[in-house]
């Protein structure tokens, strides 16, 4: 174990496995490092039809095997991100919006490519 290593950032892996899984639950429970999940997605879609297992299986996965919740989910539908941008660009308003998910008190999110913004 490296004890320079203080988070854990979990998200989508499509390479996943017990080992990964394992350490990334001992730094938490161990090192008492901070657990950050970039979502909390189940599963998504891909072509097909086919529902594949989302960052959720993985955020799940590490928290039942350290016995901790994340100490914080930064994508969707949570405003972590969302509020840092707005407050870090109030006076900039564009004419691109990304809807997402209404928890949080979150409807939109100002998206545009270069260019776009007034």
């Amino acid at each position: 174990m490296n004890p320079s290593i203080g988070t854990v950032v979990v998200g989508l892996d499509r390479a996943i496995n017990y080992v990964k899984l394992s350490r990334a639950a001992a730094y938490i429970r161990d090192q008492k490092c901070m657990f950050v999940a970039t979502n909390t997605d189940g599963s998504y879609p891909n072509a097909g039809g086919v529902i594949s297992g989302g960052s959720g299986c993985m955020v799940a996965a590490i928290s039942t095997i350290c016995g901790k919740k994340p100490d914080i989910v930064i994508g969707k539908p949570n405003s972590v991100f969302i509020d840092l941008i707005l407050e870090s660009h109030p006076d900039r308003y564009c004419d691109h919006h990304l809807m997402i998910q209404q928890e949080e008190g979150v409807s939109w999110i100002p998206l545009h490519p270069p260019g776009h913004c007034l």
